[in-house]
């Protein structure tokens, strides 16, 4: 899903973390992954719709967010962890662009976010990295940095990791792709340092 994790702003993590813990941390059935859908209905106060032939102008999109009803809309026809991931990249342009629950001018700019595979699939870059972007384009980068943050926090990665010491369990309980997860498991350290005690999984696929 992602072609490359960077360093996430540490602006955002807390972000993220702070959304975690207001919204009391929110569990799947399964007690593990992070129940997205109760952080928009409960916490963001949103609407989440699932649409089967989610468009616009002709445009195919993965997922949208209107502040103007205010809606998050997630394309149907996607696999569980792509629908996950689209979710939390919308509810990175609520936190981060629309400032949610920071200001009382929250909607007053009424700005659509109409976010395609492209937009969502794009590279999580580094701080640095995002000034080679264009504005738009620094935007959908910071919501993925959100999204990755949001779906997978530090200490729950790494709970789930030494639970199962197994890339698609793991992302299996997170409900992400095992694509995030590896890059996620880099950028915290875990697939060497597991591989090299359990000599077995450095293959596990």
């Amino acid at each position: 899903m992602i072609k490359r994790v960077g360093s996430v702003d540490p602006a955002i993590a807390r972000r993220a973390d702070e959304v975690l813990r207001k919204s009391g941390y929110p569990r799947l059935h399964n007690l593990v992954g992070i129940d997205l859908e109760r952080i928009v209905t409960e916490f963001y106060r949103l609407q989440l719709r699932y649409h089967p032939d989610l468009k616009f102008n002709g445009r195919s999109l993965l997922a949208a967010y209107i502040p103007s009803f205010p809606f998050v809309f997630v394309h149907r026809g996607c696999i569980t962890s792509r629908q996950r991931f689209s979710i939390a990249h919308e509810l990175g342009h609520a936190e981060l662009e629309d400032d949610f629950g920071q200001s009382e001018g929250l909607f007053a700019h009424k700005e659509a976010f109409l976010c395609s595979a492209d937009d969502i699939e794009s590279e999580v870059a580094s701080a640095r990295e995002e000034r080679r972007y264009g504005r738009r384009r620094r935007r959908e980068i910071r919501a993925n940095q959100f999204a990755v943050r949001l779906l997978m926090p530090d200490g729950l990665v790494k709970e789930t990791w030494r639970r199962c010491l197994n890339i698609s369990g793991t992302a299996g309980l997170l409900g992400v792709s095992m694509e995030s997860l590896r890059y996620r498991l880099e950028e915290l350290g875990l697939t060497s340092e597991s591989a090299s005690r359990h000599p077995r999984l450095a293959g596990t696929p």
